[in-house]
């Protein structure tokens, strides 16, 4: 019988240890969308539900800035049961250390997953014109978060969704 893989036991003992102690959590986040963050602070964000591809991807996050944070603009109004919300709505705009806005630079588009559901996420539905249709009250979270490697950074929007 021959010895175990040392990285098969590693991973086995290593792995329970990881999610008891919290440093590793399922994703409550749902992507909705990709796209560019805001070119103004006034500006929606560009967004559509596939934007990017894989074989773009390289030279997209070539010519990207590479922000310190991303910055939510301007209050969000309750979204509305059965009304649909255009992601473009929302102003996420990338600066650098010092706070000075930059040209917009490719990112993931989420919303915190609910139970229930407070959206009809079917890619057949409204999210492919990149709505959202609310279909319950409730609260949640937008979730931006940059796509190239060399600038991982996220910003939380909260949310609520209101009767009609």
């Amino acid at each position: 019988m021959g010895a175990a893989d040392p990285r098969v036991v590693v991973t086995t003992l290593l792995l329970p240890l990881w999610f008891t102690f919290g440093l590793a959590k399922p994703t409550a986040f749902q992507t909705v969308g990709e796209g560019f963050t805001s070119e103004t602070a006034g500006a929606g964000i560009r967004v559509q539900y596939r934007m990017f591809s894989v074989p773009a991807m390289p030279q997209i996050c070539a010519t990207s800035p590479r922000p310190a944070r991303l910055v939510a603009r301007g209050t969000l109004a309750p979204l509305r049961i059965g009304r649909l919300f255009s992601l473009d709505r929302l102003v996420i705009v990338a600066e650098d250390a010092r706070g000075r806005p930059l040209a917009p630079v490719p990112i993931t588009l989420e919303v915190e997953g609910m139970e229930p559901p407070i959206f009809d996420l079917r890619a057949d539905g409204s999210l492919a014109d990149s709505k959202l249709l609310p279909v319950a009250a409730g609260r949640f979270r937008f979730r931006a978060r940059t796509v190239c490697s060399h600038s991982t950074v996220e910003v939380l929007l909260p949310a609520r969704v209101r009767e009609p």
